[in-house]
C-alpha cells in the first residue's frame, strides 16, 4: 500500500474494497476533503512569498521621502504629495487534469485505486503551481496579458526590479532615496569563499526598508554542496550528533523557512540568511526572499467567484456510460513587490532566463 491521501485515512480499513462496497458517497466525500486540504496546504506553503488576490492590476505605493517641516508656535505644515508608485498586472491562466471510467471499470474500481488517482491529481496541481510561480520570478521580462473582461483589457505583468533591461520603475531605498534597481544578478565564477555571492544578495535585499527579519535563499541541488562548503556556512544541527565546544552552533534549525525546500543546508553567518536546498529550482539559479516583510514579492490571482478558486472538481458524463472526473485550476502569478526577492544566476557574466521558464508558460 502506498501513501494515503488526507481524506482517505478514515477508509484505510476498506482500501482493497470496491467503491460500491465501501460506499460511493463516503468515497466521494473523501475526494472532496482531500482536495480542500491540498489547496489549504499549498496556500499556507506559499505564504510569505505569495499573496492571493482577485485584482487584475494594482499599484505598489512607495513611502514618501523627506522629513518634517520646520514650524514655530504659529506655524502650520503645508500639504505634501504622497510617494511614488508603480503599476503591475496579474494574469489568470488555466490548467487541468481528469480521469475517466466506464460502467465496467467503475464497478471494479477499488478505494485504493481512487486514492492513488487523487494523489496523482495533487502532484500535477502542485507541479503546475510551482512552475508558474517560479516563472514569474525567473523570467526577467515584461509580458502582456489580455483579460477576459473588456473593461480591464491588457495588463502588463512585470518581473522583479530589472533596470538591466530598461526597466524605469523606481523603488524606495533605506535612507529615503528613490531610484531604479536590478534584482537579477549573475556571477560567472563558481561559489567559493573567494567568490561568495551571498553578501551582494544580502545587500540587494537589505537596502530596501520593507525587507525586514530573517532572509532565506533557496538553492538548487547542483549548488547545495558548494554553499554548504563555504566557511561562513554553519550547518544545521544533526539531532544524532553532539557538536564540540570549539565550533559555532545554531540556536535553531531554520525549519520555518523550509517551505518549498527539501533540506536546510545551514545559516550563512556573514550574509545573515538561511540556505535551503530546493530541488525544484533549475540548475545554477538561486532565489532569495525576505519572508518576514509586510508585502511578499508575488501575488497569485484567482477569479472572484469562490467556486472558481483553488483546485475545483467538475463531473461530466457524455453518454451515460463514460464518466469524467475533472480537476481545474484557474490562477496566475505576477510580481507585486519588485524588490522583496533576488534571483542569482551562477555561471555567466549576465543573466539569462532558464530554459522552460519564459513567461507566459505554454503549459
Amino acid at each position: 500500500m502506498g501513501a494515503t491521501a488526507y481524506g482517505f485515512h478514515s477508509l484505510r480499513d476498506v482500501m482493497a474494497s470496491k467503491i460500491t462496497v465501501a460506499g460511493v458517497e463516503r468515497v466521494r466525500d473523501a475526494v472532496q476533503v482531500t482536495t480542500a486540504e491540498h489547496v489549504r496546504q499549498l496556500n499556507e506553503l506559499m505564504g510569505g512569498v505569495v499573496q492571493r488576490t482577485t485584482m487584475a492590476k494594482a499599484r505598489f505605493d512607495l513611502p514618501t521621502g523627506g522629513t518634517l517641516q520646520p514650524l514655530d508656535e504659529y506655524g502650520n505644515p503645508k500639504p505634501v504629495q504622497t510617494g511614488d508608485y508603480y503599476e503591475l498586472g496579474f494574469p489568470i491562466q488555466g490548467g487541468g487534469t481528469a480521469y475517466g471510467t466506464n460502467r465496467v471499470s467503475r464497478a471494479k474500481m477499488t478505494v485504493q485505486q481512487l486514492n492513488d488517482l487523487t494523489l496523482d491529481v495533487q502532484r500535477k496541481d502542485a507541479d503546475w503551481l510551482m512552475r508558474h510561480m517560479l516563472a514569474a520570478v525567473l523570467c526577467n521580462t515584461n509580458w502582456t496579458f489580455t483579460d477576459i473582461s473588456p473593461e480591464i483589457g491588457n495588463v502588463t505583468v512585470k518581473p522583479l526590479a530589472n533596470s538591466g533591461t530598461g526597466d524605469t520603475d523606481k523603488y524606495a531605498f533605506a535612507g529615503g532615496t528613490v531610484a531604479t534597481d536590478d534584482h537579477y544578478l549573475a556571477t560567472a565564477s563558481a561559489i567559493a569563499d573567494g567568490t561568495n555571492p551571498f553578501g551582494n544578495i544580502y545587500k540587494k535585499l537589505n537596502e530596501h526598508p520593507d525587507n525586514i527579519g530573517e532572509y532565506a535563499v533557496y538553492v538548487p541541488t547542483n549548488l547545495a554542496d558548494a554553499v554548504g562548503a563555504l566557511t561562513e556556512c554553519i550547518e544545521k544541527p544533526d539531532r544524532n550528533v553532539v557538536l564540540g565546544a570549539n565550533s559555532d552552533t545554531l540556536t535553531n534549525d531554520g525549519s520555518r523557512h523550509l517551505r518549498f525546500g527539501q533540506r536546510v543546508i545551514g545559516y550563512l553567518k556573514s550574509s545573515q540568511m538561511w540556505a535551503i536546498e530546493w530541488k525544484r529550482l533549475p540548475s545554477n539559479y538561486m532565489f532569495a526572499v525576505a519572508p518576514d516583510g509586510p508585502t511578499p514579492p508575488l501575488r497569485m490571482r484567482e477569479h472572484e467567484e469562490a467556486e472558481l478558486q483553488g483546485l475545483f472538481p467538475e463531473f461530466a458524463s457524455p453518454d451515460g456510460n463514460l464518466e469524467l472526473q475533472k480537476f481545474i485550476r484557474m490562477a496566475g502569478f505576477g510580481v507585486f513587490n519588485r524588490t522583496a526577492a533576488v534571483v542569482q544566476y551562477i555561471g555567466g557574466a549576465s543573466y539569462v532566463i532558464p530554459s522552460g521558464y519564459t513567461t507566459p508558460l505554454a503549459v
